[in-house]
């Protein structure tokens, strides 16, 4: 007869064996997947965004240092003293006038000194040397006033011949072929080059010496003459969270920061301009498109009466037609959504 205490160790032994082995549930093997999913997950989101504020990083050291290499200090001209206001035909018509006084008062003394000398001859020399020291001195002055407007002239030619642009295009061109403006928005950080290329693409994620970068470039668009000589004009950039390019349009929902920043600076190669902003709206980009051309005046007016009803800002002005106006476009937080500020351009 078989002992029952050792069938009893038998059996549970046979049933720890049995345990041991066992596999694992079917959640527990799908939990651990999706643990690993996440936390791979996690990395891919830590790499980009440690790329994406490297590369914003990169953004801010490339355009900070733009405008201190291509903005030339402004330095006094030597300009002549009759032009700085201190006229120098005066000084010497008053230079003059003292050595005629010391003149006379010599001719006084002479005649003092010598009383053998006839009245009437001592009167007669005197006339006769005041008129000569008279027409030196009004030959003289005649003279200075005619060098003095030469100047002015020359000038005023050299001014109307030459314009002295306020950025150094010329350096900027030889490192950034593309450059066509420079656009600057008072004490903000929109202080950027304006580039133009054969399409509304590359620049999104370019520098304007063609490097791949997320903060892409300010850049006007391919449509545009590169001289602003359409009545309509698009410049587009990026709204960035640090208030880099166009980050700093966003504030115009501020009625307090469109009062500090009513103005725009664009510079060109040729000329200046002043940006008097007067509306900023936002729009859907899938179903509305601002208009490159307006067909006929009832038509600019209408749009104009618009985008001013749907201001995030009262501004007061409005252009007239045949006005020159330029578009700022850049994204919001949304995604199709587009804020749009205009101005209207004034030399």
């Amino acid at each position: 007869m078989a002992d029952p205490n050792k069938l009893a160790r038998k059996n549970c032994e046979t049933r720890g064996d049995a345990l041991r082995f066992r596999k694992p549930p079917a959640n527990q093997n799908k939990r651990s997947c999706a643990a690993l999913f996440f936390c791979a997950l996690a990395v891919f989101f830590a790499a980009a965004l440690t790329n994406e504020l490297i590369s914003i990083r990169r953004g801010q050291k490339f355009y900070a240092a733009l405008p201190a290499e291509f903005f030339p200090p402004e330095t006094k001209k030597n300009i002549p003293s009759d032009l700085n206001g201190n006229d120098f035909c005066k000084k010497d018509f008053n230079e003059k006038n003292s050595d005629e006084k010391i003149s006379h008062g010599n001719i006084s003394h002479e005649k003092i000194s010598h009383g053998n000398i006839s009245h009437e001859k001592i009167f007669n020399e005197k006339i006769f040397n005041e008129k000569i020291s008279h027409e030196n001195i009004s030959n003289e002055k005649n003279f200075c006033e005619k060098n003095s407007n030469e100047n002015f002239s020359h000038e005023n030619i050299s001014r109307e011949k030459k314009f002295s642009p306020s950025v150094d295009f010329e350096n900027l061109r030889t490192n950034f072929p593309d450059v066509a403006a420079w656009i600057k928005c008072g004490e903000t950080a929109l202080n950027y080059p304006i580039v133009r290329a054969r399409d509304n693409d590359f620049y999104l994620h370019h520098f304007p010496d063609g490097k791949k970068n997320s903060m892409g470039s300010i850049f006007l668009d391919c449509r545009n003459a590169p001289d602003f000589s359409d009545k309509n004009v698009f410049i587009y950039g990026h709204s960035m969270r640090s208030g880099d390019m166009f980050g700093a349009l966003k504030h115009y929902a501020h009625q307090d920061f469109f009062e500090k920043n009513r103005e725009m600076k664009i510079f060109l190669p040729t000329q200046n301009f002043i940006l008097k902003i007067f509306a900023g709206y936002v729009l859907d980009s899938r179903y509305e498109i601002p208009p490159m051309t307006f067909e006929d005046e009832n038509h600019f007016e209408n749009f104009v009466a618009e985008i001013k009803t749907r201001s995030i800002f009262e501004s007061g002005d409005a252009p007239k037609f045949g006005d020159t106006l330029v578009f700022l476009c850049t994204c919001t937080r949304e995604k199709n959504e587009r804020l749009i500020i205009v101005g209207r351009l004034e030399t």
